[in-house]
């Protein structure tokens, strides 16, 4: 007979517990009656019945409208999804609905966010679609369920396309539903961040949560097509090309080995629903692998293909993501040493891991007390004042969790708490059940109360405050270890959850403040990463000082008219404005980074958003050393004549050097999936932009708050096209190791048609005249041969001279050009350099460090191996040019020179 319920706690128990339906929904029966999982129990209540029951017997899929109707028992959030967030706009997600809520771990974009610690516990065993954890690499592709197919090949009898109806409407396989919790391997991480950066951001302790999923088994999938197990060994899986910067086509991609893939008790789900519906996009719509008590970085989100392989993966992030490495293994050491290739440090199964949420951080409770008979003591109230601690706990590989303990002395000693596992307070029952007997995907809650009097007396460990710690342990025997071990990736971080109470008397009691060891994201918090209260003084001492200072020249500073300013523009003589404030920046001009020709580029003018937009804190500091005075803001403002007619370099010539010029983009253009082709109209079709060739122009657009952003880029096409100019731009998306990504490769490609773009240049130190003649620092040269090594983007400024020579038939310069990238699919303007190269007169070498099977071209990295075999030897009449990374333009030069180059005809674009 039904167990007679209880009385719920509360009104969020309540929800939690509604009575299931009278009636469960059965899939229809049919040839697979007898496996498991072909009657599907709608792990539900309410309509969600009905509705999953049509989805799974094929009479339609549910669309976004049915969202309401099929809601599974869940916990309302106080504040529900609201459009776009604002902090979106302006991103390639500024189409996703996102929780306001959720604490955002990368900046902007990509979109990686977990809830706050105690939103994540208080929604209960069942973690609300909203406040699920959420791990994006990138943009969050523009997918939709009417076109959408994967594709099952490799060692398989029958390769198959599936689209999304054929895969859910359940006429080829059952349904099931069944909740899952899908962590992070990065939870926890930024406790590890503060011992030493890892490569990754900073995760806290809420990256992970429980929902419903909805899917048929892979193994029902694989059996259809016809697996070959006598060949296979593993399952790879691959999600969408350009999602990710590194390796070929940007493409996530991981597996499994076939035994795992072929095992039903293994529960490994290709889903297109979650929590009853559709996949929202950050979750992997329209469908998505799910790998129950493994990491999240198995389970590959907007799945395109899968492929039964006789070997492991070979995708780059399968590789270069989710490993634990040694603790003495830094990221450097893992490339020379090759340690990420090595299959023991791959990370597959979850471990053993429990946090606490309540007391929250920096929450404060009060114990009662009076003054005692010594001055400054304190008596407590009699009487006990109990506070209980809460928190949750979960294993890898469908352990049990059988006992979570509290500490309240450092480890000393250790407390039975009291857990509850989904089951035991869910309903209906079967939904949380462990699967197939005894396969735990969830997690537990655990609870234990304490009396605040032991705190307040408790001895300190480990430190000058008392803590609370404490640890998990699951049906194998595995316990959280008491210290923290680092790896480089900041992976499976797993130590008992230390939080320390500091105690502190106020009026009418004594006040007990808990600190957890970190808050998630990249702001201060916690005892791991306090604020230093000396450097907060020394700050606040310096600006106070600085403030003294300006007080006490007031009166006393020079005032200069913009007039008086606008004089000073020669290259001997050079002034500047910047926040109102003049500076002569006429010593620096040959210490200057950037060259002195950045700085001429604002000689006499006011330069206070170019500055802002470019430089550092470190450039802010360097720059208070040229100070003479402060602007008169009083008088009138006296334009230049140079600024008001502009002094282009080419007649006809669009760009100036003294003014920005803005241009509307006419197209843009997809080369690939992170290059972009960008056409700006100049304002009359008979214009010419007016750069010489080498040369190079100034950039600046202006984002969502106003702030712009400048950088300097050279175009692809030259003054022989009339009426515009093309750009060439590779994007740089955001990811673990470049989270806020290219700022400005971003802004543009935001950028939309009718948008204008600023212009201002001509800038560089190189100008080709053709036919061997050039102009390098002021001074004219003939070059007959030319050697070129560029690096990823830095082909542009080369790519103009090798245009200009290749257009010139009577041009005889020989040029060679090394140029190195990552992958063959990173090779920029890869079909014209191929056309140039057809030129007797000009060589193409390509170098990569990643390469494709079948690459016919130099591997590695551009060297001296290279260099050699290549190029034209040392002469009066060679010119070296690099343009590239740093570091690898520092390195080449070295070897340049080493092998007999004169610096002086060695030019860094």
């Amino acid at each position: 007979p039904p167990r007679a319920p209880r009385a719920p706690r509360s009104r969020k128990e309540a929800y939690f517990t509604r009575q299931p339906p009278t009636r469960r929904a059965e899939a229809n029966a049919g040839s697979a009656s007898s496996r498991e999982g072909s009657a599907v129990m709608v792990l539900g209540v309410g309509t969600l019945a009905k509705v999953v029951t049509r989805f799974a017997r094929g009479k339609g899929v549910p669309s976004r409208s049915q969202r309401d109707e099929m809601a599974v028992p869940d916990v309302a959030c106080e504040t529900e999804m609201q459009g776009v967030d604002k902090r979106d706009e302006g991103t390639p997600d500024d189409w996703v609905e996102r929780h306001p809520e959720m604490i955002r771990l990368t900046g902007r974009h990509p979109f990686n966010s977990e809830p706050p610690l105690d939103k994540l516990y208080d929604a209960g065993f069942h973690t609300p679609t909203q406040l699920h954890i959420v791990r994006n690499h990138g943009a969050v592709p523009k997918l939709e369920w009417e076109t959408h197919e994967v594709s099952i090949s490799g060692l398989v009898a029958k390769p198959t396309t599936l689209s999304m109806n054929e895969l859910a409407a359940g006429k080829k396989f059952p349904v099931s539903t069944f909740p899952v919790l899908l962590p992070c391997a990065g939870n926890r991480r930024k406790e590890q961040n503060m011992v030493k950066q890892t490569i990754g951001f900073n995760w806290g302790a809420a990256a992970v949560g429980v929902t419903h999923w909805t899917g048929v088994h892979l193994c029902d999938v694989l059996e259809y097509c016809g697996v070959d197990l006598s060949k296979a060994k593993h399952v790879c899986f691959e999600g969408p090309e350009g999602e990710l910067p590194g390796g070929p086509k940007g493409i996530y991609g991981t597996s499994i080995v076939i035994d795992k893939a072929m095992d039903r008790t293994q529960d490994v789900l290709l889903a297109f629903m979650q929590n009853g519906e559709r996949l929202r996009p950050d979750h992997g719509f329209p469908v998505r692998v799910i790998l129950p008590g493994h990491i999240g970085g198995r389970t590959i989100k907007w799945l395109f293909k899968i492929i039964v392989t006789e070997v492991e993966s070979d995708n780059f992030y399968h590789f270069r993501d989710n490993r634990v490495l040694p603790s003495h293994v830094d990221a450097e050491l893992a490339d020379k040493e090759g340690w990420w290739m090595k299959p023991d440090y791959i990370i597959n199964h979850l471990n053993i891991q429990s946090a606490t949420a309540y007391p929250k951080h920096d929450e404060t409770v009060m114990i009662p007390c009076k003054q005692g008979a010594r001055k400054g003591s304190v008596v407590l109230q009699e009487g006990k004042h109990f506070y209980t601690l809460k928190g949750y706990a979960y294993a890898g590989g469908g352990n049990k969790i059988h006992r979570v303990e509290v500490s309240l002395d450092g480890g000393k000693t250790w407390e039975l708490t009291t857990i509850t596992h989904p089951w035991e307070r869910m309903e209906p029952k079967e939904l949380w059940m462990p699967r197939h007997s005894n396969r735990h995907w969830l997690w537990c809650h655990w609870e234990h109360e304490v009396d605040l009097t032991r705190l307040a007396s408790a001895p300190a460990s480990n430190g000058p405050e008392p803590e609370i710690a404490v640890r998990a342990w699951d049906v194998s025997m595995n316990c959280q270890p008491g210290n923290l071990s680092w790896n480089v990736m900041g992976m499976l971080n797993n130590c008992w959850f230390r939080v320390k109470v500091h105690k502190q008397l106020v009026d009418g009691g004594l006040q007990l403040r808990f600190e957890h060891p970190t808050i998630a994201g990249p702001g201060m918090g916690g005892w791991m990463n306090r604020e230093d209260p000396k450097a907060v003084a020394e700050a606040a001492a310096a600006a106070e000082k600085e403030a003294k200072a300006r007080k006490e020249r007031a009166g006393k500073v020079k005032t200069y008219t913009m007039a008086e300013v606008n004089k000073h523009n020669k290259l001997d003589d050079v002034w500047i404005v910047v926040n109102d404030k003049v500076y002569d920046c006429t010593p620096y001009l040959n210490d200057h980074p950037g060259g002195a020709e950045s700085i001429m580029l604002n000689a006499g003018a006011e330069s206070t958003e170019d500055f802002e937009a470019i430089h550092s804190r470190k450039a802010w500091n360097i720059l208070e050393k040229y100070y003479i005075g402060d602007l008169d803001t009083s008088a009138p403002v006296v334009i230049a004549e140079t600024a008001k007619k502009g002094s282009p370099l080419i007649a006809g010539g669009v760009l100036d050097p003294t003014r920005w010029v803005s241009l509307e983009l006419a197209s843009r253009e997809d080369e690939s999936s992170d290059t972009r082709r960008f056409t700006f109209k100049l304002p009359n079709s008979s214009d010419v932009l007016g750069l010489p060739c080498g040369m190079h122009f100034l950039t600046r657009i202006k984002g969502a708050t106003g702030k712009a952003t400048i950088r300097a880029y050279t175009p692809i096409s030259n003054d022989k096209r009339k009426g515009a100019v093309e750009l060439l731009i590779k994007v740089y998306y955001p990811n673990e190791n470049f989270p806020e990504g290219g700022k400005m490769s971003q802004l543009f490609d935001a950028l939309k048609v009718g948008d204008t773009v600023d212009f201002k240049g001509p800038m560089g130190m190189l100008e080709y005249h053709g036919r061997s003649k050039f102009t390098v620092h002021g001074e004219k040269h003939t070059f007959n041969k030319c050697n070129f090594i560029a690096g990823g983007t830095g082909i542009t400024p080369v790519y103009q001279l090798l245009k200009e020579a290749h257009e010139d038939s009577g041009d005889e310069t020989k040029m060679a050009l090394a140029f190195g990238n990552r992958t063959d699919d990173d090779i920029l303007c890869r079909r014209q350099l191929e056309t140039f190269a057809k030129n007797k007169n000009i060589s193409v070498t390509h170098v990569v460090t990643q390469p494709s099977k079948g690459w016919k071209g130099e591997t590695g990295r551009v060297r001296r191996e290279i260099i050699e075999k290549t190029f034209y030897p040392p002469g009066d009449d060679v010119l070296n040019g690099l343009c590239g990374p740093p570091g690898m333009v520092q390195s080449l030069t070295k070897q340049l020179v080493e092998m007999g180059h004169d610096r002086k005809r060695i030019f860094e674009f």
